[in-house]
């Protein structure tokens, strides 16, 4: 009893500027009285004592990986929550338009204010809640072992404190945004494959529609871009076009595959890249027959203009004058176009890709080669994680975890297959959004070199 009215009034402050606000009622949650036996070297000998041990534990994990400059406070507390939902976790408090804020525009986490400003930016709220489900049976010991069947309560505790520091969207069902109506410096991450744009540019229409596209949105930021081949070595895949030069890659780009004609095959379409000429304005839109360069096209991947005729007729153009493929270009700035059509279609494979891309590609020099296929890197594109997006919306999931086909597996996928312990990309990922970030554990490199990589600019992570 003096255990529990210890902490119930004076909050464990334990780490730093870490504390812990328990809100639940006597012998209840977090002070469950049930008598239980040690498990994994957690020594607690009740029920609500091994959860609070545990939920310390947690904390520890962040403590050693964040500089914080201001307090985080976290209320938490167990309830009856859905049978399919381990813990949820929200934003105590948030802020926009203060004198440090790095982007007057974008909506701040409290935690992450308070590390901005180094102070208390709301002293009469905690910055992070967090509520974990009374119905799930969770596994209380330290050692990261949890019997089949349990989930391990320090990393569920990891992955709602990283959602309260936050790595969450607030994008709503309908596209807006959640926190008056401005976009999350989480969201600012966000760029959509589809549209070609960061979330906080796209209209509310086009974020309902990128939301909804599983594998089409990834993480801009730059420090997770070039840590994240540490961790990602499988799962999804996206097609790209690369340009060659000396057998090796220099650029790569995005392209959506055709929805029509045979698919690229697994070993990729390679070969010299033309422009079409038709000979008439817009002459690159393969509409008119013959090509003025029809002769040169043969055994060349094809570039061509969206625009003027249908998908189908400037497939069969191109297949026609003997091109192995095709890239046909946006002629408007909203990413990838989707090439799609109806009735007879050629026997030659396309994609489809951004106006910007288009561009430059037909300001290659002549005789560049160029690649069509599946990237070289498993679950990212160029080192941009793909964020949860499935065709279903889930305003609690949705943008707001890695997609859960990455390998190995993360500590912010949407499901408990973390590697317990790991905080992994999620580091990374705050780092890019303003935390101070002072140990990132790289498997093939330390903290210190890889800060010292973090250039700006176009330079690519092989380079």
């Amino acid at each position: 009893m003096k255990l529990f009215l210890l902490i119930l009034l004076f909050p464990s402050l334990i780490w730093a500027q870490f504390s812990v606000n328990y809100i639940d009622a006597a012998d209840t949650g977090f002070f469950d009285p049930q008598e239980v036996t040690p498990v994994g070297k957690n020594t607690g000998t009740t029920l609500g004592e091994q959860r609070r041990i545990a939920l310390e534990n947690a904390i520890k994990i962040w403590e050693n990986h964040l500089e914080l400059n201001g307090p985080v406070s976290i209320r938490v507390d167990f309830a009856q929550l859905s049978i399919f939902t381990l813990a949820q976790a929200n934003f105590g408090t948030f802020a926009k338009g203060f004198p440090e804020a790095p982007d007057e525009n974008l909506v701040y986490p409290g935690a992450l204010a308070n590390h901005l400003t180094g102070s208390d930016t709301n002293p009469e709220a905690d910055e992070i809640l967090i509520t974990f489900n009374t119905l799930n049976n969770f596994y209380l010991g330290l050692d990261h072992t949890p019997p089949t069947g349990q989930d391990d309560f320090q990393t569920i505790a990891a992955h709602e404190i990283a959602h309260g520091l936050g790595f969450r969207a607030d994008v709503t069902e309908t596209g807006g945004f959640a926190i008056l109506d401005s976009p999350t410096v989480f969201s600012a991450n966000l760029h959509s494959l589809i549209f070609g744009k960061n979330y906080s540019e796209l209209t509310d229409a086009e974020r309902q529609t990128a939301s909804r596209a599983p594998g089409l949105t990834v993480w801009q930021g730059r420090g997770t871009q070039l840590g994240s081949s540490s961790f990602i070595s499988g799962g999804q895949t996206a097609t790209k076009v690369r340009i060659i030069e000396d057998g090796q890659t220099t650029q790569s780009f995005f392209a959506l595959p055709a929805n029509i004609g045979p698919a690229i095959p697994s070993a990729g379409i390679t070969g010299e890249l033309i422009l079409v000429d038709d000979g008439v304005a817009p002459s690159a839109d393969a509409c008119q027959t013959p090509f003025v360069n029809a002769t040169e096209i043969a055994g060349k991947i094809a570039l061509i203009d969206r625009g003027t005729c249908t998908f189908t007729s400037k497939l069969e153009a191109a297949h026609d004058a003997g091109a192995i493929a095709v890239i046909i270009a946006n002629n408007v700035p909203n990413g990838p176009v989707g090439i799609g059509g109806t009735g007879a279609v050629p026997d030659i494979s396309s994609v489809g890709v951004d106006q910007a891309t288009g561009q430059l590609l037909r300001n290659l020099p002549a005789g560049t080669q160029v690649t069509i296929g599946l990237g070289s890197e498993s679950g990212t594109l160029d080192g941009r994680p793909y964020l949860s997006t499935p065709s279903t919306f889930n305003g609690g999931s949705s943008l707001s975890h890695w997609d859960s086909t990455s390998s190995t597996n993360l500590l912010m996928e949407p499901t408990n297959t973390s590697i317990p312990g790991q905080l992994d990309l999620t580091l990374t990922a705050l780092r890019d959004m303003g935390w101070t970030v002072k140990n990132i554990p790289f498997p093939n490199t330390d903290y210190p070199l890889w800060e010292s990589l973090n250039v700006s600019g176009t330079l690519g992570r092989e380079a």
